[in-house]
C-alpha cells in the first residue's frame, strides 16, 4: 500500500481534509506577526552653531543633510543605539546648495 491510496480511495474525506487546511491557513494567515517595514533606528547627527541646533538622520550610506548652518567650525554629536559620539566638522562658506565635507570620523 502506497502512501496516496487512501486518498484516492476516499475521494469525499481528501476534499473535506484540504478545505479544512484551507480554512485553518485563511484564519491563521492574519495573525502571522509581519511588519510592513523593519524597525530601523537611524543615528541623528546634531551640529551646534551659535546656539542653535541643526539635526539630521543619517542615511545607511552616511550621507547627512544639514539646513543653512554657518560657515567655520562646528561641535558635532552623533546619537546611536549604543552611545554617543562627538567630534567637529568644518563648514566652508560656500554659495554652493550642497558642500562635500570629506571623510568623517569619530570615537566612542
Amino acid at each position: 500500500m502506497n502512501i496516496s491510496a487512501p486518498f484516492i480511495q476516499r475521494p469525499i474525506a481528501t476534499a473535506l481534509l484540504m478545505v479544512g487546511l484551507l480554512a485553518a491557513g485563511l484564519i491563521a494567515y492574519p495573525l502571522l506577526p509581519v511588519a510592513a517595514l523593519p524597525s530601523v533606528n537611524y543615528p541623528t547627527l546634531t551640529v551646534t552653531a551659535h546656539d542653535k541646533k541643526f539635526e539630521s538622520p543619517i542615511g545607511g550610506d552616511g550621507t547627512f543633510f544639514l539646513d543653512s548652518p554657518p560657515p567655520g567650525h562646528l561641535p558635532a554629536t552623533i546619537d546611536f543605539d549604543q552611545g554617543t559620539c562627538s567630534f567637529t566638522i568644518d563648514v566652508q562658506d560656500s554659495d554652493q546648495s550642497f558642500i562635500k565635507l570629506g571623510t568623517l570620523s569619530c570615537a566612542m
